[in-house]
Order: C-alpha cells, then sequence, then structure tokens
C-alpha cells in the first residue's frame, strides 16, 4: 500500500507538472489521450501498483503477467502487436482464474452440498 501511495503521489505530480508532455506520450505509448485530471492517472498507476505486488507476493505470476500485458496493450489497440498484448493478457488472466475455480473445487458430493460455515459473530443491523 506503502508503494501504491508513493505512486500515485509521483504520478499525480509529474502529470500535474507536466501535463502536456505526459498527456503526449501517454497517447503515444498507452492509447490513453490525456483527458483527466492528474489524479485519476495517479489514483490508476497507484492501484495498478498495489495489483501487481499482491500478485506477485501471493505467488499468482499468470495474473501479474496478465496485468502487465494489459498495460503494455493499450487502451485502444490500434496495431495487431497492440491486439496481441491485449488478447494473450485476456487469455493468461482467464487461464489463472480457472485454475484457481478448478484447484478450488470440492473433491465429492458431500462437500459439494455442505455450505461453507462462516466464523465470527454475525453482523447485526439494528
Amino acid at each position: 500500500m506503502i508503494a501504491g501511495v508513493a505512486a500515485f503521489a509521483v504520478v499525480g505530480a509529474g502529470f500535474w507538472a507536466g501535463s502536456p508532455t505526459l498527456s503526449i506520450l501517454t497517447l503515444w505509448n498507452l492509447g490513453v489521450p490525456g483527458w483527466f485530471s492528474p489524479i485519476v492517472y495517479g489514483l490508476a498507476f497507484g492501484g495498478f501498483l498495489v495489483a501487481i505486488w499482491s500478485a506477485f507476493n501471493s505467488r499468482q505470476v499468470t495474473i501479474a503477467t496478465g496485468l502487465l500485458l494489459m498495460v503494455a496493450g493499450g487502451v485502444g489497440p490500434i496495431s495487431t502487436y497492440q491486439t496481441a498484448l491485449a488478447l494473450t493478457a485476456v487469455t493468461l488472466i482467464g487461464l489463472a482464474v480457472g485454475a484457481s475455480d478448478i484447484e478450488s473445487a470440492p473433491e465429492n458430493e458431500e462437500e459439494a452440498s455442505t455450505p461453507p460455515v462462516l466464523s465470527g459473530d454475525p453482523i447485526s443491523l439494528t
């Protein structure tokens, strides 16, 4: 979270100080036109960094790779290269999520019919 907040501050400050230059660079490299405020770009990059960091810490390398490829593919795929990166990212993330669903599936019918038990006190709305 600290790295995400630091990335938010650095990217937000960079867009605030050099907005025209960074807007052109993000348009050329990522296909993002730069219409939003610097705070939005800072939050997006900070959240992206936290997601990548969390995926690597939990050893979900396929998810982390898919996220990196998704950003490398850009927002509006203009070329076949960008389209291939985006399709590869979606495929990797889909395979990773499908594999985690298979691993967590119950092994026998008794486990499948038994509802999960929640621990802790129920939340009272009164």
